[in-house]
């Protein structure tokens, strides 16, 4: 009896340990697939929801057969499993899981479908943002074109008044001039030669002045250059002196 209650425990463990691996590999998976979808996927997975429910519906069915069949396999294995003093609370101890279980099931439900809601309304939230901030950005461009607008049409006025003083300085003059009479014309045709005459001996006298600055400065500065060359001259004499003194001494020894 010691062997079958062993044995049975350690089939039960293994089975035990078998689903645990199995329900870890299958929550995996989904885990990556969901982190894969992109934002159509999961819409498409949300309107899916029906389908989703239906096949949830027929796999429980189907999970609940397959328990229904192996219910007293399930209880013998179970009941070997246990300590004689347990056995005869199994039946309630399996009713309590039961509705614990289904328990737990609802609650994890609601619990999705309260997620899936709030990540709904976060979604809404984050487009009411993204318009509002077009919205903020599309009249901060409006704005900023209609300054340029009006800095280039201050640009262009601008260049257009200058443009006609530009004309009118250059026709005014001339206008004047036909309107003259020829007195008044050789007079001032004899004053402007006058001043242009005077500026003439002016720029002369002042160039003239400034050559001879530079052709002083030229001499002092060669002035300058020939000193430096003399005083090094006698400088190196100086320092070869005593050179040469010693090596006609070491010349007269040798001889």
């Amino acid at each position: 009896a010691c062997a079958t209650e062993w044995e049975a425990q350690t089939r039960l463990r293994n089975v035990n340990q078998a689903r645990n691996r199995a329900a870890l590999v299958v929550q995996t998976a989904y885990r990556i697939y969901a982190s894969r979808l992109s934002a159509e996927a999961r819409m498409d997975r949300a309107r899916s929801m029906g389908t989703r429910m239906k096949a949830v519906k027929k796999v429980q069915a189907c999970i609940r057969a397959w328990l229904k069949r192996t219910e007293p396999s399930r209880k013998l294995l179970a009941g070997l499993s246990k300590p004689r003093s347990t056995r005869k609370v199994f039946p309630a101890v399996a009713c309590v899981q039961r509705a614990w279980r289904v328990y737990s099931a609802k609650k994890e439900i609601e619990m999705r479908r309260l997620n899936f809601r709030k990540g709904w309304e976060i979604k809404e939230a984050r487009e009411r943002l993204r318009l509002r901030a077009i919205t903020i950005q599309k009249y901060w461009k409006g704005c900023k074109a209609r300054e340029f607008t009006k800095t280039v049409r201050k640009v262009r006025h601008t260049q257009a008044v200058a443009k006609l003083q530009a004309v009118w300085r250059y026709m005014g003059p001339l206008f004047k001039w036909l309107r003259m009479t020829e007195e008044h014309r050789a007079l001032r045709t004899r004053c402007a030669t006058l001043i242009q005459s005077g500026w003439r001996r002016y720029s002369t006298r002042l160039n003239y002045r400034v050559l001879r600055l530079k052709k002083k400065i030229d001499d002092m500065r060669q002035f300058e250059h020939q000193a430096a060359i003399k005083i090094q001259t006698y400088y190196r004499m100086h320092r070869a002196k005593p050179v040469i003194a010693l090596k006609w001494e070491a010349r007269e020894r040798e001889e």
